[in-house]
C-alpha cells in the first residue's frame, strides 16, 4: 500500500488529508470543488468518490475491482464547527 501512496504523492505532492480516528486514510481531491476524490484506506481499499451539489456521495467505486461499493464511512473529514 505504501507504494500506491508514494505513487499518488509523486503526482499530487501530498494527500489533502491523512489520518482518521480508527479508520486511517489518505484523501486526494481531484478538483477545486472537492466533489471528486480518491481515498486510500488502510486495508488497502482505494476508492474513487463523487459528491453531488449537496455534498452527498453520488458514486463510490473500488478502483482495484471496478465495482460500485457502499461506503459506511465518509472518507472526507467533516469540518470542526466553532461554538
Amino acid at each position: 500500500m505504501q507504494d500506491i501512496i508514494k505513487a499518488f504523492n509523486e503526482i499530487a505532492g501530498a494527500p489533502d488529508f491523512e489520518g482518521g480516528f480508527g479508520i486511517w486514510r489518505s484523501v486526494y481531491f481531484l478538483d477545486e470543488e472537492h466533489k471528486k476524490v480518491i481515498a486510500v484506506f488502510q486495508d488497502p481499499l482505494i476508492v474513487y468518490i463523487e459528491y453531488d451539489e449537496n455534498g452527498e456521495m453520488k458514486i463510490s467505486k473500488d478502483l482495484r475491482t471496478g465495482d460500485i461499493i457502499k461506503l459506511y464511512v465518509n472518507p472526507v473529514p467533516s469540518p470542526v464547527k466553532k461554538d
